[in-house]
């Protein structure tokens, strides 16, 4: 069976059913017995019987006094509980059932040129219901006919008498149709005549596994009877014999010939038109019967010795392949076909055979708990995705399988900050083809997309089957818009309360116009967006001065660094909320702070870009990241110089252009190895 999936209800509780029928079919579903706001009910319908034609169906009801009706036909209502029987199931991969139940009063008559549907009625109560039928192999036909002619002469004390044995068997048998055949054995005698009976018989029709007994008739006593139902051979047999005997007075010539098939399909299950195929192991063997005057059943005691095995590696599997040594072929099928699924060997004129498959649904599980397969999800920059592709069944023993994942978007695979007294760093890890090669996969979405297709293929000993899902990936929206100082001039030779000088861009006042930058920042989180958001600044630093000492010592101190001391200004946010946030810097160089900085010339080129990030709170496993929503870039420059009586003049400084830079929407991930303070001065030499 597969998944029930009603329509117009208010209720549904989920079953998991794990079957085997009587044919070795392993059969996994999900079944939901479904509910209206009537109490009405379908209860599951057993597996494996949704390849025949009609089954038995059963349920419950709130009134007694309703009459019920399945698929065009009525139940039998017993209180609350009501039957159906000879219920046509419908053809394909999915099985139809509607049931209606009708109130007191209402008495609808089917509908003769729609059968198989339940009457309209104005007040009648309906629970539909699609039921996904699971893979499944059976007999399709078989067939049998043998001959056997035996003329021999035998030499009595009366003189030679001649005679001549002739038997004969045939039958076919079609799944859903039935069949019929016949038999006969005839004796003549030289000396006393003829002797012997036909009888013909017939099977009604049935649907395999279930074969049901017919009745036969003709000139052989009692005339008529019982027939019992067909005896599937599971064989292939295309034999001759002519041989010439010799015994104790007799001689003669012995003809034998029989010819036999049984034909299976294999059922792939599921619905038409789905694009999603599943991957099939499929299990052959066959046997070779050296006896040719044998006949089925194939486990008969005597035929020990007249068997012989029949290499796996042999056997063509009906159009499907051929088997490996191991006894599977792996194969990806579609949902919702019919396909020969009979055992073929060559340079073998007579064996019999057994089969078996089982399907096997490719899914993506999302955090290894939830099926997302064929689903569009949501999910948020920053968080961390484990995705893992898992068949369901799982494979038993399966041999060596191979993913190749396929992941669109702005992705990375690590982004994680280091902080301590000592050391600080930030790394980032590129998604690379190698971890895309790796079960399950773990990676953080860094961008939003809309309906991202995610897929991963699985290669099984050949056999490549493909799952899919798909993700919308959410973001806060964020703006940031700066303002430069606007003093004249914006740079200036700065003196604290100590009399520590220093070559400043702005003053320290957190007044946009009055700092050198100052920025107002606002970051709106999506639905189910709660966590934080801040800001980092990187910094790029080029200073270089002219120590006190004697004039001729220059030191220069340069690189790259993150801007701050320990973590990530970070302020928290929930969902579907506004923050505002305010960043305000005045840079500068210290030109005299005794006994650590004593210059003659200082110079300082800075470049900052400055960073609104964003991280998700923690959900499940994993860890989340932060996240780039938006970029600005500033700098400024400038240069003093102290005269011969220790006073200091600005020689130049301004902001590099543009005033009041634009910012832009960025992905950017800024990495570091280090904070601003580490950033070494080293000596000309």
């Amino acid at each position: 069976m597969g998944n029930i999936r009603a329509r117009k209800l208010v209720l549904t509780n989920d079953l998991v059913l794990i079957a085997t029928d009587v044919w070795g079919n392993v059969m996994t579903t999900n079944v939901a017995v479904v509910k209206t706001s009537f109490p009405l009910t379908l209860d599951p319908v057993p597996v494996g019987q949704l390849h025949q034609r009609f089954v038995a169906v059963t349920g419950t009801i709130g009134d007694p006094n309703y009459s019920v009706w399945v698929n065009g036909r009525q139940a039998v209502v017993a209180g609350n509980t009501w039957s159906a029987s000879q219920v046509p199931v419908t053809p394909g991969g999915v099985a139809w059932f509607e049931v209606t139940a009708y109130p007191p009063g209402e008495n609808p008559l089917p509908d003769p040129a729609e059968p198989d549907r339940n009457p309209p009625a104005p007040n009648a109560q309906n629970v539909p219901a699609e039921v996904e039928k699971a893979s499944a192999w059976y007999v399709v036909q078989d067939s049998q006919e043998w001959t056997m002619h035996d003329h021999f002469f035998c030499n009595y004390p009366s003189g030679m008498e001649t005679n001549i044995l002739d038997q004969t068997y045939t039958h076919s048998w079609t799944n859903g149709q039935g069949g019929g055949g016949g038999s006969s054995e005839y004796w003549w005698n030289s000396v006393a005549g003829m002797a012997g009976c036909a009888r013909h018989f017939t099977w009604p029709a049935s649907e395999w596994p279930e074969l049901v007994a017919g009745t036969w008739q003709g000139d052989c006593a009692p005339g008529s009877g019982l027939e019992p139902p067909p005896i599937i051979g599971m064989e292939c047999c295309a034999v001759e014999e002519r041989v010439p005997w010799l015994a104790a007075g007799e001689m003669g010539i012995y003809d034998y010939r029989r010819n036999a098939q049984t034909r299976l399909v294999l059922f792939t299950g599921g619905r038409a038109g789905v694009r999603r195929k599943n991957l099939f192991v499929c299990s052959a063997n066959a046997t070779a019967v050296l006896h040719k005057g044998a006949t089925p059943p194939y486990n008969a005691p005597w035929l020990q010795g007249w068997t012989r095995w029949i290499a796996p590696q042999t056997i063509q599997l009906g159009g499907l392949g051929q088997v490996g040594s191991d006894g599977f072929l792996y194969q990806v099928l579609p949902d919702n076909e019919t396909l020969d699924f009979t055992p073929r060997v060559k340079n073998e004129e007579f064996y019999h055979f057994g089969i078996n498959q089982q399907k096997h649904k490719p899914k993506i599980f999302w955090q290894f708990e939830l099926d997302t397969t064929d689903c569009t999800n949501t999910t948020i920059v920053g968080q961390q995705m484990y995705l893992n592709f898992a068949f369901d069944p799982p494979l038993i023993l399966p041999p060596e399988v191979t993913h190749r994942w396929s992941v669109p978007g702005d992705t990375l695979k690590r982004y994680w900050q280091f902080w301590s007294v000592t050391t600080n760093y930030c790394i980032k890890e590129q998604l690379q083809s190698s971890d895309l090669a790796t079960n399950p996969v773990a990676f953080y979405w860094i961008n939003s997309g809309h309906a991202l297709q995610v897929s991963c293929t699985a290669d099984v000993a050949g056999a490549v089957v493909l799952a899919r899902t798909w993700f919308t990936i959410h973001r806060p929206t964020a703006t940031l818009i700066t303002k430069s100082s606007t003093n004249i001039p914006p740079v200036h030779i700065a003196t604290d309360a100590e009399g520590h000088k220093a070559l400043q861009y702005g003053e320290n006042l957190h007044t946009p116009g009055k700092d050198g930058m100052s920025a107002s920042m606002t970051v709106t989180a999506p639905a189910n967006g709660g966590g934080h958001v801040g800001y980092i600044q990187m910094l790029d630093q080029t200073t270089r001065r002219r120590l006190e000492e004697d004039g001729t010592r220059w030191i220069t101190r340069g690189g790259q660094a993150f801007d701050g001391f320990i973590g990530i200004a970070a302020f928290p946010i929930g969902s579907e909320e506004t923050k505002e946030l305010q960043f305000y810097d005045s840079p500068g160089q210290f030109v005299y702070y005794p006994p650590k900085v004593d210059s003659r010339w200082v110079s300082a080129s800075d470049r900052f870009s400055l960073y609104v990030v964003y991280k998700p709170n923690e959900a499940g496993q994993g860890s989340n990241i932060w996240v780039t929503l938006r970029k600005v870039e500033w700098s400024w420059s400038g240069a003093a110089s102290k005269d011969s009586s220790g006073a200091w003049t600005l020689d130049q400084g301004y902001p590099a252009p543009p005033v009041d830079p634009v910012s832009q929407d960025s992905v950017f991930q800024p990495t570091w190895n280090r904070i601003a303070i580490e950033i070494p001065e080293v000596p000309d030499e």
